[in-house]
């Protein structure tokens, strides 16, 4: 009785150990996927960095700042060419004609589907024919 309990803690003992050792195993996997992860992140912030060494909040500012100062020299640009604003001016100018135009042509056709629209038989209608208040 004693030997089969022996043997049944020695395999126990091996079972647990074996178990033991593939917890091990498992956790140094995760541990390598984890490093690999981290390795890949970090290569992807270094990649985000200029060559110059800025970071990437650096870079944007100055890509921002640079963006500025080409919109500001295109303002001046156009600012020293009158002709630029008296183009602009004209093109306003022609803009108002064309909705004026056509507001009065809207105008225009309201009225005209109104005067259609008037029945033969009322007071304002042009034509009484068939009206009895005729004496």
């Amino acid at each position: 009785m004693i030997e089969i309990r022996f043997k049944l803690c020695t395999l126990a003992k091996r079972s647990l150990s074996r178990f033991i050792r593939g917890c091990q195993v498992l956790v140094g996997e995760l541990v390598r996927e984890k490093e690999e992860r981290e390795a890949a992140h970090a290569a992807t912030l270094e990649a985000a960095k200029a060559p110059e060494g800025e970071t990437l909040a650096q870079k944007l500012e100055r890509e921002k700042a640079e963006r500025k100062q080409a919109a500001l020299e295109r303002s001046q640009q156009r600012q020293r060419e009158k002709a630029y604003f008296e183009e602009r001016k004209l093109a306003n100018e022609a803009g108002l004609l064309e909705k004026e135009e056509k507001a009065a042509a809207k105008k225009a056709a309201l009225a005209a589907i109104q005067l259609d629209n008037v029945a033969p038989n009322e007071p304002g209608a042009e034509n009484n024919e068939g009206s009895n208040d005729t004496p």
